[in-house]
């Protein structure tokens, strides 16, 4: 019988997978932290954000499928945004661009998403989050993962905490 090696106090084989979400349009952290990573904006403006998702499990993992919940302040473009498309039933707009690809323990990826200000824009409308929704290992099988359950429902989350952009569980940003 072969057993993995695993280094390290945990030997526990386990998948974790982490989101995190920013406007990248927006250099200074002085600025994303005075205005809470809500930037002044135009109508008709683009505002680019970048999704950063991490392997933070002893595990390799494919995550096949990203949500994002575009809040009304905005309009899609699909040109702007290889790989992602609007679902037909949901209206979310969902990533593909990772599907097949392994990452392996420690691993990131970065992720860009382009949305233009719409007519519709408010200061309450702005804000938009994201999630990972699918999660497999390297074989393509379902698996779970120790802190979160991959999905696409939006109202089962933490995320919309101000504080949400955290890999360490310390609860301070790390974006």
């Amino acid at each position: 019988e072969t057993v993995p090696m695993v280094t390290g106090e945990n030997t526990e084989l386990y998948y974790d997978a982490a989101l995190i979400k920013w406007v990248s349009k927006t250099e200074s952290e002085e600025f994303r932290e005075a205005h809470k990573n809500v930037p002044l904006v135009n109508i008709g403006e683009d505002v680019e954000f970048t999704i950063e998702v991490h392997n933070q499990g002893n595990q390799n993992v494919i995550l096949p499928l990203i949500t994002d919940y575009m809040p009304e302040g905005y309009t899609f473009d699909a040109e702007k945004n290889p790989n992602w498309s609007v679902n037909a039933v949901t209206k979310y707009l969902e990533y593909t661009g990772l599907e097949g690809v392994v990452m392996t323990p420690g691993d990131v990826k970065y992720i860009k998403l382009v949305l233009t200000v719409s007519d519709e824009a408010t200061k309450d409308n702005l804000k938009n989050f994201a999630e990972i929704s699918e999660m497999t290992n390297d074989e393509g099988e379902e698996v779970e993962d120790i802190d979160s359950t991959p999905d696409n429902d939006p109202d089962n989350d933490g995320y919309k905490d101000e504080d949400d952009n955290r890999l360490d569980g310390d609860k301070k940003s790390d974006r």
